[in-house]
């Protein structure tokens, strides 16, 4: 008839239903974010096979004029042969990068459970840059790690009071009724007029148990409830703070990254001046191989800059809206 710890643990079903569904939304949230992750490392490692693709163009059309000013008496082995070594190693350079894009695309395939045989198209605009309007706080609240912690509280909390309910007495009601038949022949088909007589009793039995003394077994276990429900207070704690600085670190590198774009922006630009310059300074002699082939490297390593700089930002945009709880939203 009553039974505290019954009560209590058809309160806690509820929870428990809901604390997996949070984990299944958690687990939603980190697959999610590594996808993304791993969707933008691919248009990275592509754009650096193209920057590798063009300057290999671009250094190629410079062997093509040494070659032919060689060829007319008017520039050196050294320099022919010094081009040449830089294309061979552009190329070498291409083919490693080429293996690393199949390995990146294999990698989120893997990540989105799609077969590894099965093409994939990327969608470009995905890598704009797109400026956010940056709030200034963050109710860690909303982060389904949180929303974990407190439903784990939760059934903490519950824990405890079932351990607590060893205290309340519990009270048994039981009931029966028996028909019953007894004589010399088999009574299921026989009665009275064959010597069976019948008779029915029933009984109605009220038990009430009441805990007095189990050696202190009750409130050491109320006492070791306790400490993990203050154990995961302090998790709640440093959990939220860690959501914090997630978030003002995510707004730093975002901030830093728009600033990093427009410097990396320019330097490209600029890059890209001083390898044309470079090569009219060279075909009319006021330049030397070593400056061209330096401009070119220098020009190369200006876009991947660019690139990087892209990546870290995407990063730091998922990072961003991951720590308010709404990367489901960023993506859709």
């Amino acid at each position: 008839m009553f039974n505290q710890q019954v009560f209590i643990g058809l309160k806690a079903a509820k929870s428990t239903k809901e604390f997996y569904q949070l984990n299944a939304e958690l687990t939603d949230e980190q697959i999610i974010e590594r996808v993304s992750n791993a969707y933008f490392q691919v248009f990275t490692v592509e754009q650096n096979q193209q920057t590798l693709e063009s300057s290999y163009a671009s250094t190629e059309k410079v062997r093509n004029i040494i070659k032919s000013l060689f060829d007319n008496g008017l520039a050196k082995k050294i320099d022919l042969d010094r081009t040449n070594v830089n294309l061979t190693n552009i190329e070498t350079n291409i083919k490693q990068t080429k293996n690393g894009v199949a390995q990146a695309k294999n990698a989120l395939k893997f990540y989105m459970g799609m077969p590894i045989e099965k093409d994939i198209q990327l969608v470009k605009e995905d890598m704009e840059i797109t400026p956010h309007l940056l709030e200034n706080t963050m109710s860690s609240d909303n982060r389904t790690e949180v929303k974990v912690l407190l439903k784990n509280k939760e059934l903490l909390e519950y824990n405890k009071k079932a351990t607590e309910a060893a205290y309340y007495p519990t009270v048994n009601l039981t009931a029966n009724y028996n028909w019953q038949g007894i004589g010399e022949k088999f009574p299921l088909v026989n009665g009275s007029s064959r010597g069976v007589m019948w008779s029915d009793y029933s009984a109605i039995g009220l038990g009430i148990n009441v805990p007095i003394f189990n050696g202190f077994a009750t409130k050491s276990k109320v006492q070791q409830a306790q400490i993990d429900l203050d154990k995961l207070n302090l998790d709640i704690q440093e959990t939220k703070l860690s959501l914090d600085l997630a978030y003002q670190n995510a707004k730093s590198q975002i901030e830093n990254s728009l600033n990093t774009l427009e410097y990396q922006k320019a330097n490209v630009a600029l890059a890209e001046d001083v390898l044309a310059n470079t090569k009219s300074n060279y075909q009319y002699g006021l330049a030397t191989l070593t400056d061209l082939l330096d401009a070119e490297n220098s020009l190369v390593q200006a876009k991947n800059n660019y690139t990087n700089a892209i990546l870290d930002y995407k990063i730091a945009e998922v990072q961003y809206y991951k720590s308010k709880g709404e990367l489901k939203t960023y993506l859709k």
